[in-house]
């Protein structure tokens, strides 16, 4: 868990990044670092619960269903391709940039950044979570997985030409599911 936690702050603290200035510019001086903290403090946990079901879902498919893993990847790829080029995939990737009104001070502003944490991380999640299952099924040691994926990720999230970009991943995660099956 402690792996996935810090994997899940490798990739998606990036994507974070224009929502943690959001929360910075709308916090006073003096309680602007305390605002920054909890509001990472909660995002990272949205990721971290997610993480605990999607281990425990690889757990189970490999050990109760009985489940290889190399049917796992395949199927975890299938997924995400089919996921990044459908229609929820793009709905949810443009919620990721919204915001929320915050209020600068007091025992409001820490709610309001929770909040706003969990609802940016539930999108993201929303956005993002058959490639975060392929991370599972693949396991915490595939840098090579992470970095590709992360890269994608943040592109769809911070670049204009992102938006196009779940398409092209789709095809991507098609053709790699293919020369995995057929290298088989």
């Amino acid at each position: 868990m402690a792996a996935w936690t810090v994997m899940s702050m490798a990739m998606m603290l990036p994507v974070a990044l224009p929502a943690i200035r959001h929360v910075a510019l709308n916090s006073i001086r003096e309680r602007r670092a305390r605002a920054m903290t909890v509001f990472v403090a909660t995002y990272i946990a949205v990721w971290a619960l997610f993480g605990l079901v999607a281990l425990l879902g690889v757990r189970a498919a490999v050990d109760v269903a009985g489940v290889g893993g190399r049917a796992l990847l395949l199927a975890a790829l299938a997924a995400a391709a089919l996921w990044q080029a459908g229609g929820v995939k793009r709905r949810s990737l443009a919620q990721c940039r919204r915001t929320v009104p915050l209020p600068p001070v007091g025992r409001r502003a820490d709610v309001a950044c929770v909040r706003f944490a969990f609802l940016h991380g539930r999108r993201c999640v929303l956005s993002c979570w058959p490639l975060m299952v392929l991370m599972a099924v693949v396991e915490h040691g595939a840098v090579v997985w992470m970095i590709a994926l992360a890269v994608v990720v943040s592109a769809e999230e911070l670049t204009r030409v992102g938006r196009r970009l779940p398409g092209l991943s789709a095809v991507a995660l098609t053709l790699t599911a293919a020369f995995l099956l057929l290298s088989g």
